[in-house]
Order: C-alpha cells, then sequence, then structure tokens
C-alpha cells in the first residue's frame, strides 16, 4: 500500500470516527426510523380501527425494530474503512429519507408517493422542492438534537434488546464448544518509506486515540438493570406475538412497512389493484357485466376524405376502435330534452362568435364569490386578532374581494350590504366538480370532454385522447366543404377559427407544452415565448410571482391583440387561458397591495391565497373590459371554471396532492354571455359537460353555418357529458342506473372521487392501488367532511357506513364501488392504457 493510499485511508476512518460514532450513528438512525413512522401512522389514523390499534399497535413497529438491531450489530463491529462507509450511507439514507417524507407531510398535509419523486427530473418542477426546504432543514435539526440527547437511552435500550436476543445463541454455544472457537487473524507487517511515516505520524496517533476511545466505549456494559433488561423483554414479547397473530390484512401490512422500504414498496404496490378488492364482493351490476363502449367509429358524411384531422385519426386507421355513446352504460343524455325554460325563445339575438375559455387555478367555490359567514370568513374572523375583531382594511379587502365573480355569477347576496348589480349574463353552476384535482388532467377534461386517464401526471401525452377536443373540432369546422353554405361578409359564420391557448408561466412543467400540442392548440403562449426576443408583439419583461412565472397581465397584450386581428382578417376566435396566482406560494406583483386577512399565523397561507384570489378577480375584469374595447363583448361567449379547489382553509393545504378533501373538488363553472339571462343550476354537474354545452349552445344561437350546424349535430350526440342548457337527467329511466360522476385525484393513479346525481351529497374515495383508504361523507350532515369514514377494508367500510347511515347507505356504497371498478377499467382500454 502507498503511502499516499494509507493517509487517504486514516483520514477517511478519523473522519468517520469523528463524525459518526457508534453511540450516535445508531441514535440518528433510530430517530429517523422511529419519527418517520410515527408520521406514517398518523397520516392515516383516522382509517384504522381503535381495536386495530390496540392489539396489533405494536406489530406496526416489527420491522423497524429488526432494522435497528441489525443496524446497531453493524457499528458495534470495528468500523473498517468500508464498513464505516457502509454505517454513514445507511444513516444518511435514513435520515434523508425521514427528512423528506416528513416535510412533504408537514408542508401538503399528506404523505408523499415515492413513485411520483421522479417528476424532479423535470427541470421545470425542481422549484416545487423549495416550498418545502425550511420543514426538510427543520426536521432533520429536530432529528440530530433528539439524536444527541437520547443517544445513551437508545444505546442501553438496544444493548438489552441484542443480549436478549443473543442468550439463546450463547446459552447453544457454551453447550457445544466447538462454536466457541475462535480463529486470531495474522498481522502482517507493511514496510513504509520514513517520509511517509512522518508525514501520517500525527494523523496516526490521532487515530490511535479515537481507536481506542471506541474500543472502549464498544465494550459491553458489566450489565443492564434488572428493570429495563424487563421492559425491554416484556416489549419484544409482545411485538412477537403481536406480529405472529395478527391478521393479514393489507392496511396492516402497509402500516408495518419500515422507512427504508418504503421507497421500494411504493414502486413494488403501485399497480392498479382495485378488481382484487372487489372481487369478493360478489356484486356486479348486469348492465356493467362484460360491456364496453368502444366500437367502430361512427361514420360522418362530412369528414374529408383526403386528409386525417388531428383528433380523427380512428375515423381514418382501419381497425380502430372509438368511444361509442351507444355502447356506453352509464351514458344518460338530455339532448332530446327542452332548453331550460328561461332560455326558450331568447337565443336567437345571442350571437358566439368568439368563445373565451378561462380556468381559474386553484379556485374553489366558495371564493367566486367570496361571502360574509360562509366557513373562510368564519376563520378569519375567529383568528386572533389584536382586538378580537376583524380590522376595517382587511374587512373592506374582503367585501371587494370577488366583484367580478359576483358579476359573471349573478350571485350579489353575499352579505357584506352592498347594492346588488346587474350580472353580465349566463349560466352559474353552484354544485360542480372538476374532472380531476390534478390541472393537466383538468385541462383535458375541459377541452376534450372527457374523463382524463386515470395514471399519475400527465401521461395523456403518450396514449390516447379518445375524443376530438374543442380545438379539432374548431379546425374541423374549417376543412368542411361550405359549398351549400350562405355566404356573408356580414355574418360571421362564414368566417374560420383561429384558436390560442396562453398563460403567463411556464409551459415546461410536467410536459403541458406536448400536452397543449395534442389537445390542438398549434403555439401555446408560455412565459419562455414571451420572454423571447423574436416574441410577437416583444419580449414581456416583467419580474416572476411564483416558482412558475409571471402574472397573469404578461398576456394582456396577446389578448387584445387575438381579437385586433380576428377583426381584421374575418376569424372567428376560440381562446384559452390557464391563471396561475392561485397556485402556491402565492405571490402578488410589486405594485399589487398585500393586506393581511387572519390574525393567527396558522391562517397566513390563507390570507395570502384570498389575495391572489382577489388579484386574479381583478385580472377577470381586465378580460372583460378587453371584449368591450374590441368591440366583440356581446358576441363572446365567457367560460370560467376552476381547474381543481384547494382545502386550505379545512385542511391547511397548499396543494391537492393526494387529499380527497370535499374543498379540492368543488369548482366554479359559469358560461356568459350578456344576452343570455341568468340562470342558476343547483343539480350536481362536472367540467366534462363544458365541451357539449358549447357546442350545443353554438346551434341553439345559430351561430354556426349550415355545414357546420350538421357536423356538430353528429358530434355533440356521442359525448359523455350532459348539456348545461337543459334539465339534467340524474338517472336513466330504462333501467335506473345513475348519473355517475368521476374525478381523478391528484396526482391520478392513487384513488378515483365518485358521486351519483341521484344522491348528490354522497361521496365516496375509491382507492385503485393497494394501500389508500376507503372513504365516505354525506356532505348534508357534514359539508366540510369534518368527520368522514375511512377503512382501507372494503367489507370494513360498507359496515361502517351502514353502521353509521344505515343499509341504503351501505348498498350505494357497493353500488359505487362496482361502479367504479367498471370505470377504471374501462378509462384505460378508451386511453390505450396498459396499467
Amino acid at each position: 500500500m502507498s503511502g499516499a493510499q494509507f493517509l487517504s485511508r486514516r483520514i477517511l476512518r478519523a473522519t468517520a470516527l469523528r463524525l459518526l460514532n457508534r453511540r450516535f450513528a445508531f441514535a440518528i438512525a433510530a430517530t429517523a426510523t422511529l419519527s418517520a413512522k410515527s408520521v406514517h401512522i398518523y397520516a392515516h389514523l383516522d382509517a384504522l380501527q381503535k381495536g386495530e390499534i390496540l392489539f396489533w399497535g405494536l406489530s406496526f413497529f416489527s420491522q423497524d425494530t429488526a432494522c435497528l438491531l441489525a443496524i446497531r450489530m453493524l457499528v458495534d463491529q470495528s468500523l473498517g474503512t468500508a464498513l464505516s462507509i457502509l454505517v454513514t450511507a445507511v444513516v444518511v439514507f435514513l435520515v434523508a429519507t425521514a427528512a423528506i417524507s416528513e416535510s412533504f407531510f408537514f408542508t401538503t398535509g399528506t404523505e408523499l408517493q415515492w413513485r411520483n419523486v421522479a417528476l424532479a427530473s423535470d427541470s421545470s418542477s425542481r422549484p416545487i422542492l423549495s416550498a418545502g426546504w425550511i420543514y426538510c432543514l427543520l426536521s432533520t435539526f429536530a432529528m440530530f438534537m433528539i439524536a444527541g440527547i437520547l443517544q445513551n437511552l437508545f444505546d442501553q435500550v438496544s444493548r438489552c434488546a441484542l443480549d436478549i436476543l443473543q442468550w439463546p445463541v450463547s446459552l447453544l454455544s457454551n453447550r457445544l464448544p466447538v462454536l466457541n472457537h475462535c480463529s486470531h487473524s495474522r498481522e502482517t507487517y507493511k514496510h513504509l518509506p520514513q517520509h511517509d511515516v512522518e508525514c501520517i505520524e500525527d494523523v496516526y496517533k490521532e487515530v490511535e486515540l479515537g481507536d481506542q476511545r471506541l474500543e472502549n466505549d464498544n465494550m459491553p456494559p458489566t450489565k443492564c438493570t434488572s428493570y429495563l433488561r424487563l421492559f425491554v423483554g416484556l416489549v419484544l414479547a409482545a411485538q412477537a406475538i403481536c406480529t405472529i397473530t395478527r391478521p393479514t390484512d393489507h392496511s396492516l401490512i402497509f402500516m408495518s412497512w419500515t422507512l427504508p422500504l418504503m421507497p421500494f414498496v411504493d414502486f413494488m404496490f403501485s399497480t392498479p389493484s382495485l378488481a382484487g378488492f372487489l372481487a369478493m364482493s360478489g356484486n356486479v351490476i348486469d348492465a356493467l357485466h362484460n360491456t364496453t363502449a368502444l366500437g367502430e367509429p361512427i361514420p360522418w358524411a362530412w369528414l374529408p376524405n383526403n386528409a386525417s384531422l388531428q383528433g380523427f385519426q380512428d375515423w381514418y386507421e382501419p381497425d380502430k376502435e372509438h368511444y361509442s355513446a351507444l355502447h356506453d352504460p352509464l351514458k344518460l343524455s338530455n339532448l332530446d330534452e327542452d332548453l331550460l325554460l328561461p332560455l326558450r325563445a331568447n337565443l336567437d339575438d345571442v350571437p358566439i362568435r368568439h368563445i373565451v375559455l378561462v380556468k381559474l387555478e386553484s379556485t374553489r367555490k366558495d371564493v367566486f364569490p367570496i361571502k360574509k359567514n360562509s366557513y373562510i370568513w368564519n376563520r378569519l374572523a375567529h383568528s386572533s386578532f389584536q382586538n378580537s375583531s376583524m380590522p376595517a382594511e382587511a374587512q373592506e379587502r374582503l367585501s371587494s374581494l370577488t366583484s367580478t365573480a359576483k358579476y359573471l355569477t349573478g350571485d350579489f347576496g353575499d352579505g357584506f350590504g352592498g347594492k346588488a348589480g346587474v350580472p353580465r349574463g349566463g349560466i352559474n353552476a353552484n354544485n360542480a366538480f372538476t374532472t380531476s384535482t390534478c390541472t393537466l388532467k383538468s385541462l383535458v377534461g375541459t377541452h376534450c370532454g372527457i374523463s382524463p386517464l386515470a395514471a399519475d401526471f400527465n401521461v395523456e401525452t403518450d396514449h390516447h385522447i379518445y375524443q376530438p377536443c374543442l380545438p379539432h373540432i374548431f379546425e374541423a369546422l374549417n376543412q368542411l366543404n361550405h359549398r351549400h353554405d350562405e355566404v356573408s361578409d356580414e355574418h360571421f359564420t362564414s368566417y374560420k377559427w383561429k384558436t390560442a391557448f396562453m398563460q403567463s408561466v411556464t409551459l415546461g412543467y410536467d410536459k403541458q407544452d406536448r400536452l397543449m400540442r395534442k389537445i390542438g392548440f398549434t403555439d401555446p403562449l408560455g412565459s419562455f415565448e414571451l420572454r423571447d426576443e423574436a416574441a410577437k408583439l416583444g419580449p414581456v419583461d416583467l419580474p416572476d410571482i411564483n416558482y412558475y412565472g409571471m402574472p397573469e397581465r404578461a398576456v394582456e397584450d396577446y389578448f387584445r391583440d387575438a381579437f385586433a386581428s380576428a377583426k381584421k382578417n374575418n376569424e372567428r376566435v376560440f381562446l384559452s387561458h390557464l391563471t396561475s396566482s392561485t397556485h402556491h406560494d402565492f405571490g402578488l406583483p410589486k405594485d399589487e397591495k398585500y393586506v393581511p386577512l387572519a390574525g393567527d399565523p396558522d391562517l397566513d397561507d390563507l390570507s395570502h391565497y384570498l389575495n391572489t384570489v382577489g388579484y386574479v378577480d381583478r385580472w377577470l375584469k381586465i378580460i372583460l373590459q378587453i371584449l368591450d374595447e374590441e368591440g366583440v363583448a356581446d358576441e363572446t361567449l365567457l367560460v370560467v371554471v376552476g381547474d381543481h379547489g384547494l382545502s386550505i382553509a379545512e385542511r391547511g393545504t397548499i396543494t391537492p396532492y393526494s387529499n380527497p378533501h370535499i374543498a379540492n373538488y368543488h369548482v366554479p363553472l359559469v358560461l356568459s354571455h350578456p344576452k343570455l339571462p341568468s340562470i342558476n343550476i343547483d343539480d350536481p354537474v362536472s367540467s366534462i359537460q363544458i365541451l357539449p354545452t358549447i357546442l350545443d349552445l353554438l346551434l341553439e344561437t345559430k351561430s354556426l353555418s349550415k355545414s357546420e350546424a350538421e357536423a356538430v349535430r353528429d358530434m355533440i350526440q356521442n359525448y359523455e357529458g350532459q348539456s348545461l342548457i337543459r334539465p339534467m337527467q340524474n338517472f336513466s329511466e330504462t333501467n335506473g342506473q345513475g348519473g355517475w360522476q368521476f374525478a381523478v385525484m391528484n396526482p391520478g393513479g392513487s384513488t378515483i372521487a365518485v358521486r351519483d346525481a341521484r344522491q348528490p351529497n354522497w361521496r365516496l374515495i375509491v382507492p385503485v392501488i393497494g394501500y389508500y383508504e376507503w372513504r365516505f361523507t354525506d356532505l348534508e350532515t357534514d359539508p366540510h367532511e369534518d368527520s368522514p369514514l375511512l377503512s382501507y377494508d372494503y367489507k370494513a367500510i360498507l359496515r361502517i357506513v351502514e353502521e353509521a347511515f344505515g343499509p341504503e347507505a351501505a348498498a350505494w356504497v357497493e353500488e359505487a364501488a362496482t361502479v367504479t371498478r367498471w370505470w377504471t377499467d374501462e378509462n384505460y382500454k378508451r386511453w390505450r392504457y396498459n396499467a
């Protein structure tokens, strides 16, 4: 061995011994493992029955005990270089894993799904990690502090445990002397050059002293106190008995996985297994058994023969199956119904030349508009203000926070005492749910009129979007043979459609740019394009307000240009826009005043969130002003819908990730036109209904040419959602099948939220993979879902629901679970996704 190699080895060994002595190494490993397990159990505590915790709680820590004792045996060995590296790697892995999982829980209120960490490889998503770095540092610091304080206790307890477990081996060894034979290693002398010896003499002496201290430290204590031995022995025995006798229940198994295995378990059990959950129910609805909505594409004579239109590829490729509403056992149609009463004979003078679709990021229904004495208002009013009352400035900000929302919805009864204004006109849905609490998936649901793919994150880009989306439809209308249409320069029905998508933040997050192009937007506009020196209207130079990009006003000039160009070129505009300011970390432009709305620091996120809600409301007002100034307000249909909500008021969460709370699903949905009467819809509806409603409005307002109307009449029949301008059908009169509505929870592949228009107050969260809870709530008795019913076991949730709400509710849960099983399998088939 060379002198340099010897020196580096000794320095590495010295460093390891200084920074990672035996007691502290084990203490930090124990602290990380046990703290992470405690958070794991706490995160799922409501899904465990009290009896399960009482009888089998000790077994939850069996793997942790085995893991820690193995680590203790490892650090008790003489720490050579290789072993020092191994011990250091194990401890670092445990600390890092625990800190990440704990900080994620404290930041989001939910457990991290380790299979989703691959998203961090996307450069556009890395800034998200900054949201929890403070909690990560605090968690790491806390673990080191606890380990330093309790290292002697951990050392004595673990030594007692090892002595107890090694006692049978020692007894057997004494009875069999051959097992007690020890071989002595032979030492060889390595000659070192004198100059190398001189170089390392001081280091060697220092290390030898450290080695001696370590060896003394590693000498087993003369004895453990008899009480400690008795206590540790009883705990080990009880833990062993609990583990051996514990029922084979996947929920108990999931609670028992130790920290080092959790990332691997997450990947192992990420395959959808809903069919396995329900195999023992024995209840398969006849109408769904061995059925599929896929079949041969319906022949449409108007489709061009000489070109394959994007979104219509199934019609041009032989042997391709396509969604058929006629074969869909869950399809309910209201297109044969008359229009809602206020709309009858009132649509002839409602021109729709342009359509603007605005998706509101993280916007829950009860802030559109916000109301006095609402849940959020009460949370703020009862927070700890200095004078026990909300300051006048905060009350003023809240009273004017969402004036544009009041104008668009026609809901002026906010309780703030202002004068009722004149609404813009249109349809306001009060009980609308999103198709997904993942933003990009909700974009698919809204633009394409389909249910998003029930798989994690934006994999829609790699699979079959099984229906033409709005941009596809408008491009298909552009390609029609207009030979028999009436052509008039004074009427817009002969004009071509121009589609555009724009947002002020990055398009790079989770391949959104690819998704928008697949939906049909050829040149989506995001922050990168806005800042480009070659941008059409010149580069936009606004500071970022969050870790995604700029405030909404960055696209203001492009809004104006879209309609100015359409006027100049005789075009029709379909413009889609996604807001961003209401996304965490709830930043405001520097020229916007922030007003504290809560006196409790725990509500600081809620206060910042509401300030951004107000900013986006003012941005919507600017959009309306643009329509007025460009002279297109009276011929533009404005659709405003939330991509998902945020349970920030109820649970303090800043993301809908893996969060089943009702506030994440209930969103505003408005179709506004100044010549439409104001209509409120209280039926349970979904954002999947926006596309067929737009097509229905274009038909009923005679805003399409003859050839376009013919094509749209064919297409509208084949979408899953009902039209919002006609009475809702809540069940099938033929077979009694309910009006089922499904929502894919962020990030997509874990659970499905389902409700039924026959019983809209009942919600069921159905796990798609094996370690998520079944969750039932009744919004009539628990509107804010303070006390959901949860269980990991399907039979158990049926029993719990029946005990709480009766056999009718339990029967509904069984039906909902079975329908969701069929729907999930069908979802994969339609998307051509191999789960």
